[in-house]
């Protein structure tokens, strides 16, 4: 081989080592510029999973205080209608007492033990069938006032316990 076939194979090793080594660069170079931007990327996926838990806690620290909230709420709406059930009971025990107290009276007027003088026989047998239709009448008013105290009771329990806004998950 001639010296100058010699000087060229060598060029031409020298080159193709230049390029392999300028290739080498080129792909450390996208290496170290991938790897930095993989690392960028996990650091925003970490922030971004911190952002959303902490907002995550704050969602469930705001539902739990409209919970709590609604809790009460509705608990207090209990206590008024446990109170009112009560007030409705104490009115009944009294309506009944004087439901009693007039029928007594009644019975007494009729068996003739309260006859005003010159009273007549129909006047008797009126307040008898008075005293009837008086507790009859008593009775029934007392079982529509019970049971209307108790469905007043439930509407408000419903309409106090209620949210006033929308309860969001």
């Amino acid at each position: 081989m001639s010296l100058y076939a010699i000087g060229a194979a060598v060029l031409a090793g020298a080159l193709a080592v230049g390029v392999q080594t300028v290739r080498l660069a080129s792909a450390q170079a996208e290496a170290a510029t991938a790897r930095q931007e993989l690392a960028t990327e996990r650091m925003k996926m970490a922030i971004e999973r911190e952002d959303a838990a902490e907002q995550r806690a704050e969602d469930e620290a705001a539902y739990r205080r409209s919970e709590d909230a609604w809790m009460r709420s509705i608990q207090e709406a209990r206590d008024d209608a446990d109170r009112e059930r009560m007030d409705g009971a104490r009115r009944a025990a009294a309506v009944a007492a004087e439901r009693d107290r007039l029928r007594q009276s009644i019975a007494d007027y009729a068996d003739g033990r309260r006859t005003a003088e010159g009273a007549a026989a129909t006047c008797d047998e009126r307040a008898a069938a008075l005293g009837l239709v008086l507790d009859d009448a008593l009775r029934t008013s007392a079982a529509l006032a019970d049971g209307a105290e108790r469905a007043a009771a439930d509407a408000r329990v419903l309409f106090h316990g209620w949210p006033a806004s929308g309860v969001e998950p």
